[in-house]
């Protein structure tokens, strides 16, 4: 599909994961500044999802994007296993795509695959509090999901709600798989401003990612504002894109990242800084359906990943009807 039938696709959704994304900012009270460093999810995200289209004809369906057919889960798998890095994205706010994840990683301890599972989510997280919960199960003591909740402090992260969250944590639990985040690289000093500098994004791939935030942000960052605020959730988008890579290049063997299918993209996101490395990665993005429309080609972005895998929508509403109520909200006095 090209960039430009793509950007239309985007800019027409008003529950785009930038779009959720910047939603969410206004409910935690930032700035747009931090866009990308806080979790994309809906106003209603503390609420049990509810999932719509569960009988649409892509549902269930793995997508290949090199072959342009598509794969069963098996044939994928087998893939998947061979690959040291696997980035695994998805919209934040929707279960099924963690039900998935932690599929695809169950898949992969049966082939004797054992990765560290690095998730954006814990960035913001207690650090001390990851390495201890690791520590203690390091030492064969008993630790649950819902420690892991409790000592990170999930309830008060922003982050959608950790139920959908905790089948990927009872598989790494299960599985004795680490966990880990990509604090320790962002708190490496000039190192991730250097990988930066040395990996720069192609300026057409920076600038459609603009282009993406422009059509996205329901018409609410505009003028000056548009200006200074959209390149610096770029910068912040990027800054992180460097950190998960450089997390998942740290990690003894094999590592699969969970985070946002932008974080998750071939072109511009982690791989692009996995390639500065030199380390090779296959990315499975998770994609919600949309309604009339069956053709897996016209839904999916040219260079976004490896393997897309369809699943029902979230019903979210009228998102960009709820960020400009919040909007409104900030500006009375």
């Amino acid at each position: 599909m090209s960039s430009g039938l793509q950007k239309a696709e985007r800019g027409a959704r008003p529950d785009h994961p930038v779009t959720v994304r910047l939603l969410a900012l206004c409910l935690a009270g930032l700035v747009a500044l931090f866009a990308f460093t806080v979790p994309e999810r809906s106003a209603n995200a503390e609420q049990s999802a509810t999932l719509t289209l569960q009988d649409h004809p892509l549902v269930g369906k793995i997508y290949d994007t090199a072959a342009q057919s598509f794969v069963s889960a098996d044939q994928m798998t087998r893939v998947l296993a061979s690959s040291t890095h696997l980035l695994l994205g998805e919209i934040h706010d929707n279960p099924e795509h963690h039900r998935l994840q932690a599929e695809i990683i169950r898949r992969l301890v049966a082939d004797d695959v054992r990765p560290t599972i690095v998730m954006e989510m814990f960035g913001g997280m207690p650090t001390k509090a990851l390495e201890a919960l690791e520590a203690e199960r390091r030492k064969a003591q008993k630790v649950s999901a819902a420690d892991y909740a409790r000592r990170l402090g999930w309830a008060k992260s922003g982050w959608p709600p950790f139920e959908i969250y905790a089948p990927i944590f009872d598989t790494a639990i299960t599985h004795s798989l680490p966990l880990a985040s990509a604090r320790p690289a962002v708190d490496s000093g000039g190192k991730v401003q250097a990988v930066l500098d040395a990996a720069a994004l192609p300026a057409a791939e920076n600038d459609e990612l603009l282009d993406e935030l422009k059509s996205s942000h329901c018409g609410l960052i505009t003028g000056e504002k548009a200006k200074t605020i959209l390149p610096r959730m770029v910068r912040a988008q990027r800054k992180l894109d460097a950190a998960l890579a450089m997390t998942m290049r740290q990690a003894e063997g094999p590592s699969v990242l969970i985070s946002g299918s932008g974080h998750a993209r071939m072109d511009r996101g982690v791989p692009h800084y996995l390639r500065h490395f030199e380390r090779k990665s296959i990315t499975v993005n998770f994609r919600e359906v949309v309604d009339g429309k069956s053709d897996p080609a016209a839904l999916i972005a040219d260079g976004e990943a490896d393997y897309i895998w369809f699943t029902p929508r979230v019903a979210r509403g009228d998102v960009c009807a709820q960020m400009r109520e919040m909007f409104a909200k900030r500006k009375k006095p």
